[in-house]
């Protein structure tokens, strides 16, 4: 049977995977006293947006109606049995529906060339509802959707498109698509096809470049163009065509103004894959209810992700989602273990946010937790917990050490904030009278087990205002390196510092810290150096890292 093919469609608005980061820039996360914490890696984002497109299947973690998903950086599209949907602007403002009008009942929509990379969804808190190992394709076709034509969605050149495969024989006129969302349909001068939306934006088709397939192979250019049925109607004609042989149309679908994202995705972390294969881990969070798609994620508050690429960047291993429902989800820090798994920390106030049985807390606490969460080499989830007492908590670094357990840092205002017993303190330093609430907050130290199920030890770092552990790092002695930020109380006691410190006397309005403790549980014996580094006015560390020759030396960065 000779095959026609009817229509490639260019969608050039940047669609492509639903974790690459939209051109706005990410909203600042305030700390306790309206400061901006800042999150992006330039880096990997550009290397995101090079992957390829996927289709990732329906496998139960969206509405039955959506068979496929895919997204390229500002647009998302979802494939149902008889309709293609668009959907891009703020919080979904444009939406256009490119439904096969008539389309035959038994048509059937498959992925083709499988992709290596799979996508595991762990939303909400109840494990029977979260999906792994969900398969994506390079391409989609829809068999049968007219009586001999097919239609099949791939990409080309980073840009999605749209083919109509005809069977000899098969009647072009029976093609109708009606553009859902579509305000008015106009043929431009040079024979383009403009459908304008009514929030201002128009998807561009260019004319139909239109050719015969001949039996020995050779191609005929056939003359071709878009006819308007209506308002929301078109199709396609080709005066000139031979049924006998099959035949190619092609027009490109342009959207002629740039809207941006739907809200802000932003990476927030990267880091090399522990098992020596090269491959790279990004994690990042989206506020976006379409991301990667509109029905993929709850709507409000933010979804996180986390994609494993292989060595040369050019195919993604696995992607990973997780959230609870609205609120925050915010990763903060990533780290790989020696067997190539992932585990991320950070905050999250959404509800029913995805804990495991067994972990320490499952339950959140208080107004903002902090939570930690493992992930196995093919991103499935191993371990899942919430660390927090019964005010705002988050988690802003981890560690894992020599035999696997794994250490946090961050800030805390809960004055019940678990510790343990034999840590360096085990009692919160609530501001003196006279200093103003919003310098309520501690540092913290937590080491968990290897398995999340348990604390091995946990302590508060700071003295009566304000300090925040944003880094750490353990050597293989197990030895806790910690920076951050710290602010001098008005009436009460500072950061305590050893009494080797390069520098015993805060500075100015912020300093940075930077403390090294043994997790041994002596007490204050546990920490074995500290000191403030800083000017005259605001100085903020991010991020630390010890020298593998001698862990002894520390490299801080703020």
């Amino acid at each position: 049977m000779d095959t026609h093919i009817v229509g490639r469609s260019m969608l050039l608005l940047f669609l492509g995977l639903g974790f690459a980061p939209s051109a706005a820039s990410p909203a600042p996360l305030p700390d306790a006293h309206g400061r901006a914490e800042t999150s992006g890696r330039a880096g990997a984002s550009a290397l995101l947006g090079k992957l390829p497109l996927d289709f990732v299947a329906n496998r139960g973690q969206w509405v039955p109606a959506v068979r496929f998903a895919a997204r390229k950086g500002e647009m998302s599209a979802t494939f149902g049995d008889r309709n293609i949907t668009l959907s891009l602007g703020k919080a979904g403002a444009t939406s256009l529906a490119l439904r096969f009008e008539g389309a035959s009942s038994d048509v059937h929509l498959v992925g083709e060339g499988e992709r290596a990379a799979r996508y595991n969804f762990a939303i909400g808190n109840d494990p029977a509802n979260w999906r792994s190992n969900v398969p994506a394709y390079a391409a989609l076709r829809y068999h049968g959707i007219y009586p001999g034509i097919d239609v099949r969605v791939r990409e080309e050149a980073g840009l999605l498109e749209y083919d109509l495969l005809l069977a000899a024989g098969g009647d072009l006129g029976r093609v109708v698509m009606r553009a859902e969302g579509a305000s008015a349909l106009e043929i431009a001068a040079d024979g383009a096809l403009i459908i304008r939306t009514a929030g201002g934006s128009s998807l561009r088709q260019t004319p139909p470049v239109t050719w015969e397939e001949l039996p020995g192979g050779e191609r005929r250019p056939v003359a071709s163009r878009f006819r308007i049925i209506d308002g929301q109607r078109y199709g396609f004609e080709a005066p000139g065509r031979d049924a006998r042989h099959s035949m190619i149309v092609d027009p490109g679908l342009v959207w002629s103004t740039f809207l941006g994202g739907s809200s802000r995705e932003f990476v927030s972390g990267i880091a090399a894959a522990g098992d020596g294969s090269g491959d790279l881990i990004v994690a990042g969070s989206t506020t976006s209810a379409d991301f990667p798609t509109s029905p993929s994620l709850p709507p409000g508050g933010n979804t996180m992700f986390v994609a494993r690429l292989t060595a040369d960047g050019g195919a993604l291993s696995y992607v990973t989602f997780l959230g609870g429902t609205g609120g925050t989800n915010l990763i903060f820090g990533l780290v790989s273990d020696p067997a190539g798994g992932a585990i991320i920390a950070g905050v999250t106030d959404g509800i029913g946010f995805p804990t495991t049985a067994g972990a320490h807390r499952r339950i959140p606490a208080g107004a903002g937790d902090g939570f930690v969460t493992k992930l196995d080499g093919a991103g499935g989830v191993v371990f899942s917990t919430l660390l927090g007492g019964t005010g705002p908590d988050r988690i802003r670094a981890v560690a894992v050490d020599a035999i696997g357990d794994v250490i946090v840092g961050g800030w805390t205002a809960s004055a019940d904030f678990p510790t343990t017993a034999g840590a360096y303190d085990t009692t919160f330093n609530s501001p003196p009278s006279g200093d103003p609430p919003s310098s309520a907050g501690d540092a913290f130290i937590t080491k968990l087990s290897g398995d999340g199920s348990g604390l091995l030890y946990s302590t508060f770092f700071g003295g009566q205002s304000y300090e925040e552990i944003a880094g750490l790092v353990v050597d293989g002695q197990g030895f806790v390196t910690v920076v951050g930020s710290t602010l001098p109380s008005g009436n009460g006691t500072n950061l305590p510092v050893t009494p080797d410190a390069f520098d015993a006397t805060l500075n100015g309005h912020d300093d940075v810290f930077v403390a090294r403790f043994e997790l041994v549980r002596l007490g204050t014996a546990d920490l074995k150096y500290s000191t403030v580094i800083g000017g005259d006015n605001r100085d903020i560390a991010n991020a630390v890292a010890f020298d593998p020759a001698d862990p002894e030396l520390v490299t801080v960065t703020g």
